[in-house]
């Protein structure tokens, strides 16, 4: 493996207070018409830690990261992320106020460059008009560079160089994951979910992948609500882990705890 270059300079210079991030969920439930996907589920996730969410397929793991993240409205609890009620915030303002993810099924647009899908995300922060875009103003000029030195400085990080310039459509299954988390990245979160970032991968691709979190998450202080099936994983880089069975959460607690729980070892570790 090769050793750990730096964070990014724009991350590296945002203060703590702008990377601050701490989320509490209170008895929240959701429903699909007569089938209950979440039922009265409680946890918090502190700032700075890693925090996994485990359970067997079918168990809600992804719907409670698309109420985090503004896809689904709960019927019925609350989500507060900073003291703030986000529970109804749509997805689009969730992400302005600081929760960026990557999804199961990856969500990036094939037809386009890998450098071209991770400056997308700096959309949020483009605060020139479109008239001073229009005649490439020194004021755009400046802004696009620091966007673009952000890009370049994660590309970098992830070791994309040599396919920034390749249309996501070619590139392995492992590679776009990697193309994704970079995208999030670029939203510069407070808090990162990633939706099963392992998922599809060959062992190498899996060594890579968990260097690049845990330095996410312990070098540049990211914190993260991580959904994954590969226990190895989740049992060595989580803080804590909160487990689901049909929608219900049966324990929570460190790797330790959740390895010797026996609900836990009955309903998903066998």
């Amino acid at each position: 493996m090769k050793a750990y270059r730096g964070q990014p300079e724009i991350f590296a210079a945002r203060q703590e207070k702008d990377r601050y991030a701490d989320l509490e969920i209170r008895d929240l439930s959701l429903n699909f018409g007569g089938v209950k996907a979440l039922t009265n589920i409680d946890l918090k996730v502190r700032n700075g830690e890693l925090y996994a969410v485990i359970g067997p397929n079918g168990a809600g793991k992804t719907s409670l990261m698309n109420c985090i993240t503004g896809f689904y409205k709960p019927k019925s609890g609350r989500i507060i992320f900073n003291d703030r009620d986000i529970t109804r915030m749509h997805a689009h303002n969730l992400v302005k106020i600081g929760i960026g993810r990557t999804f199961q099924n990856i969500e990036l647009f094939p037809g386009m460059t890998v450098l071209a899908n991770m400056l997308l995300a700096r959309h949020l922060y483009c605060r020139y008009s479109f008239p001073g875009a229009g005649l490439y103003l020194p004021s755009v000029r400046r802004e696009e560079v620091r966007h673009r030195r952000l890009i370049e400085e994660l590309i970098d990080f992830l070791e994309i160089q040599a396919i920034r310039n390749k249309n996501v459509a070619s590139l392995p299954y492992g590679l776009m994951k990697r193309v994704e988390l970079g995208r999030a990245l670029a939203l510069e979160p407070r808090l990162l979910v990633l939706d099963e970032p392992f998922a599809g991968m060959t062992l190498e691709e899996k060594e890579d992948m968990v260097r690049f979190i845990t330095e996410i998450n312990e070098v540049w202080g990211q914190t993260i609500v991580l959904v994954e099936h590969d226990m190895a994983i989740v049992m060595s880089i989580s803080h804590r882990i909160a487990v689901l069975n049909f929608g219900e959460m049966i324990a929570e607690g460190t790797a330790d705890e959740i390895g010797r729980h026996p609900e836990v070892i009955r309903a998903y570790l066998g």
